[in-house]
């Protein structure tokens, strides 16, 4: 939490921001974890690995660029890369 707050101090973003995102990656994991287990108890264990890893980088990226107050490049070419990295 507090490197949330220096690296927004930076971003000049209120710090209720950061508390709200952290709320919101914590709901997100812990969601994800439960459905992650049902997911590897009842279904195949490649399926659900797969989707859990890209959901919790998606959502970490979502709630950082949120955070941070960072912008997708408004070039189609660079936000194309950009998506495609993800």
């Amino acid at each position: 939490m507090k490197m949330l707050y220096f690296l927004g101090s930076d971003a000049r973003t209120s710090p209720i921001v950061f508390l709200y995102c952290s709320d919101f990656i914590c709901i997100l994991l812990y969601f994800f974890l439960f459905l992650q287990t049902r997911g590897l108890k009842h279904g195949r264990a490649i399926v659900v690995s797969t989707c859990t890893s890209v959901a919790s980088i998606v959502s970490g990226v979502v709630a950082g660029m949120i955070a941070l107050d960072e912008h997708l490049p408004k070039a189609p070419t660079a936000r194309f890369f950009l998506l495609l990295g993800w």
